[in-house]
């Protein structure tokens, strides 16, 4: 198959705004994960569970709407995409919150 000129410089540009816009989601995906990070510490304060599950359905449920209603996408991909995402949120929190429970034990030993 050949490809003329003018084509090759669209599909240059075209990955060019691919490349953009996945570096937006990172950035997005960065300060989501900065928010949760803060969450866990607040959940670990006052004592509430990492996971919640019913913010967990509500969460995907508006998600799920919103990518099909605004933006036209897949159910099933929106849905796979927020669980990796509430995984590694997940996976985030706990991580802070044994931290923090060592770190209460280890002050708990020097005194």
């Amino acid at each position: 198959m050949v490809v003329n000129r003018k084509e090759s410089q669209q599909i240059h540009r075209l990955r060019k705004q691919v490349d953009q816009a996945d570096r937006r989601l990172l950035g997005s995906l960065n300060v989501r994960f900065d928010s949760v990070k803060e969450i866990a510490r607040i959940k670990k304060i006052i004592g509430l569970p990492v996971l919640q599950k019913s913010r967990w359905q509500e969460l995907i449920k508006n998600r799920v709407q919103v990518a099909q209603k605004e933006f036209k996408l897949d159910p099933r991909f929106t849905k796979k995409l927020f669980t990796l995402i509430h995984e590694e949120a997940l996976r985030m929190q706990r991580k802070i919150v044994r931290r923090s429970r060592k770190r209460s034990c280890l002050v708990g030993r020097e005194e």
